[in-house]
């Protein structure tokens, strides 16, 4: 059977993952940038009113994936407060300038991390040589690796994707993300024979909102368009459905 993981930025969109199928979710916030990783206050709120396996992302910024000292202090904090938190697992990375794995950074971070499970984060889709990069993240232990195939999206990167797989697939679980939908998994599946997915299932849906005179420097009431990016029930339910469906290939 193929799995789904989502990756929920709020507790709404925890549980919408739990009631549509998901195996797993992705706990983060700040998804339009990629993903940073989330407060305490929503950690714990996920963690008391869902059952879901859930990974949480260790990311402190946007931007590039190299860190300072500081940075990875920080990080420390934040899997240590997900140790605490009861979560079964943790998405890390860091790369050095040159596009290589800074492993002394990882070893640091996988040390912190002791008892869960490991997935390297995106980060591979920017590295220097990335079934070389891949090897290594074999090496250190990691369970998962969370890739589009170094490109835009998995649809786009699926050459990469299936290469990654037919070379690692058995040695590390490849988990093809990037615009992955209803839409398109079974082409991506049938193509690379991956057999872990990722995707948010967001439905950007523009409702209008009233906001009250002289907010924002207004003058007057307005009607402006706000945009919804809690995960959509019925995209996680036609995700979880074509992966329960599908046994492998």
């Amino acid at each position: 059977m193929l799995t789904l993981e989502i990756c929920a930025g709020s507790a709404v969109s925890a549980l919408r993952a739990e009631k549509g199928g998901a195996h797993l979710i992705e706990l983060c916030e700040n998804l339009p940038v990629g993903g940073t990783t989330p407060s305490i206050k929503l950690l714990q709120e996920v963690m008391a009113s869902a059952k879901i396996r859930t990974h949480v992302l260790i990311r402190p910024r946007a931007g590039d994936f190299v860190y300072s000292n500081r940075e990875i202090d920080e990080m420390i904090s934040s899997i240590e407060s997900v140790k605490n938190a009861g979560c079964s697992g943790v998405v890390i990375g860091a790369l050095d300038r040159c596009g290589n794995l800074d492993e002394d950074a990882i070893k640091t971070l996988i040390m912190a991390a002791d008892g869960l499970s490991l997935t390297f984060h995106r980060a591979i889709d920017v590295a220097a040589e990335p079934l070389k990069q891949i090897k290594k993240l074999i090496d250190l232990g990691f369970d998962y690796v969370l890739t589009s195939g170094q490109q835009p999206t998995a649809v786009a990167g699926i050459p990469m994707l299936k290469t990654m797989y037919e070379q690692f697939g058995n040695l590390i679980r490849i988990i093809a993300g990037g615009g992955v939908n209803s839409t398109n998994i079974q082409h991506i599946a049938m193509e690379t024979k991956i057999l872990q997915f990722h995707g948010s299932a967001r439905k950007l849906a523009s409702r209008e909102a009233l906001l009250p005179a002289l907010q924002f420097g207004i003058t007057g009431n307005q009607v402006v368009p706000v945009i919804n990016e809690d995960t959509d029930l019925d995209e996680v339910k036609r995700l979880s459905g074509f992966c329960s469906s599908t046994n492998s290939f």
